[in-house]
């Protein structure tokens, strides 16, 4: 007859395997609250670190940006203020011929010189040389400058025979530039205002 073993048929319910499962249910028993407050105040902390230091940066990014900026304004003011120092701003009348004078056969009694329609130059007047015309045909007195090679008067008019007697219909109107000159004389800008008109031809 087979003996059962008296620890056998008595054995406790705290065995081995009981005791581990019991030590493993109390390691995982949930967090102490105290504790999931510390993790998310950490958690918390990080976020709000990382976010003063894009402030800090978008700030000092925006200071260096505004500082380029204003040295930018100040350097250009102060070369604009030294080229107003050293540029001139001047005014010269622009010359359009005045009209020709012709006889019944289409022959030139009298007419301007040019090499265009206008110039910076008075355009010189021009006579026939045959005789017995040059006391109908007349002649004119021309723009004249002052000391400072400033034209003081622009016009060209006619002071004796046809010339002055058809001045206002032979007569051209000078127009107006402006230019700008540098401190050793050069022209560095320069811009039509208004345009000459050339004279009629009679």
């Amino acid at each position: 007859m087979h003996e059962t073993n008296f620890f056998e048929q008595n054995k406790s319910p705290f065995s081995t395997a009981n005791v581990e499962a019991i030590l493993g249910d109390m390691t995982e028993s949930p967090q102490d609250p105290s504790q999931r407050r510390l993790q998310a105040a950490y958690s918390q902390g990080n976020v709000a670190n990382r976010l003063v230091w894009l402030i800090v940066a978008f700030v000092v990014l925006a200071g260096v940006l505004i500082f380029q900026l204003w040295q930018l304004q100040v350097n250009r003011g102060a070369a604009l203020a030294l080229e107003g120092e050293y540029n001139t701003l001047s005014e010269k009348p622009v010359f359009a011929p005045r009209g020709s004078i012709v006889d019944r056969h289409g022959t030139r009694l009298a007419w301007s010189d040019t090499n265009g329609t206008t110039s910076d130059v008075v355009h010189r007047r021009s006579y026939a040389t045959s005789s017995g015309v040059g006391h109908v045909v007349g002649y004119v007195n021309y723009p004249q400058k002052d000391d400072s090679g400033n034209f003081y008067r622009t016009e060209m008019t006619g002071l004796a025979g046809v010339e002055a007697g058809y001045n206002d219909y032979l007569q051209a109107k000078p127009g107006r530039k402006i230019f700008t000159t540098n401190a050793v004389g050069d022209v560095v800008s320069e811009s039509v205002v208004s345009q000459p008109k050339p004279g009629k031809n009679l």
